[in-house]
């Protein structure tokens, strides 16, 4: 079934408040259309962020952050690393005494010490480690361990 064609034609007033005729002789407030549009659009927006920040991204990012220390990378994630607050591993050792994610994380050789805060990991490497490879573990770490 085909929807008959409307034929909008502005009706001379308030030019705040213009009113529409349709072909039909329906009338309509533009200003009070797009308002409840708007409304509409800004309430399914709304839902859409509630339910997307419990689901689970389908791809990881990782930005590095370098400074001055030449062992030490900041690398800002997608993902919530600590939920419960902020995780600090001055060794090797406490890693692997830490959270699941730390223990998981401290199988990756080169790293030396790790802080996990939020959507960031602070990583130190032992000073033989190269970056390239030791992103590109965290990384692949990261997918195994959250998808």
């Amino acid at each position: 079934m085909r929807l008959p064609k409307r034929v909008w034609q502005k009706v001379p007033g308030n030019s705040a408040r213009a009113s529409y005729n349709l072909s039909n002789g329906q009338s309509c407030c533009a200003l009070q259309h797009m308002r409840e549009r708007f409304g509409q659009l800004a309430t399914w927006l709304a839902r859409l962020k509630v339910l997307s920040s419990h689901a689970m991204s389908e791809y990881i990012s990782l930005d590095p952050e370098y400074g001055l220390d030449p062992d030490l990378v900041i690398l800002h994630t997608n993902l919530e690393l600590a939920p419960y607050g902020p995780e600090r591993y001055a060794n090797r050792a406490e890693g692997e005494e830490g959270s699941p994610l730390a223990q998981f994380l401290f199988q990756i050789e080169g790293l030396a010490a790790l802080e996990i805060d939020g959507k960031r990991l602070i990583v130190r490497r032992e000073p033989e480690a190269e970056w390239h490879a030791l992103l590109d573990e965290i990384a692949a770490a990261l997918k195994e361990f959250f998808l």
